[in-house]
């Protein structure tokens, strides 16, 4: 089972909790459902639930009704799990902001445990 962590940006603010607390109930049902689906299954969870999106950032798929959310995220010292970003999907391909908000934050996460200011 891998540990799931919610970037936390210096502010305190969490971008994905945020995101996720701004759905309706079920819609937030499905979405934390699916995180805790790829917390039991970690890098075993496999398409169509969660794909590689562009060098360590993948994808957490998840359906609820008509609506897509993705999850960004990647994994760091085999047991960890980042959670990124989250949002709504509306086309087919992820829109390239939203790639380069998760890979900065995964910089931002690097440098902060590299230094100390984060403890896994």
């Amino acid at each position: 089972m891998a540990k799931i962590i919610y970037y936390e940006k210096p502010s305190g603010r969490r971008p994905v909790l945020d995101f996720i607390n701004g759905l309706e109930l079920k819609a937030q049902a499905a979405m934390l459902e699916h995180i805790e689906i790829l917390g039991s299954a970690g890098h075993e969870l496999k398409r169509p639930d969660t794909d590689t999106v562009r060098g360590k950032i993948r994808e957490l798929r998840t359906k609820y009704l008509r609506n897509q959310y993705r999850t960004l995220y990647y994994f760091t010292h085999k047991e960890y799990i980042i959670l990124l970003n989250a949002f709504q999907k509306k086309t087919n391909a992820i829109d390239p902001n939203e790639i380069e908000i998760a890979e900065k934050r995964m910089k931002d996460f690097e440098a902060r445990l590299k230094s100390g200011q984060i403890a896994l």
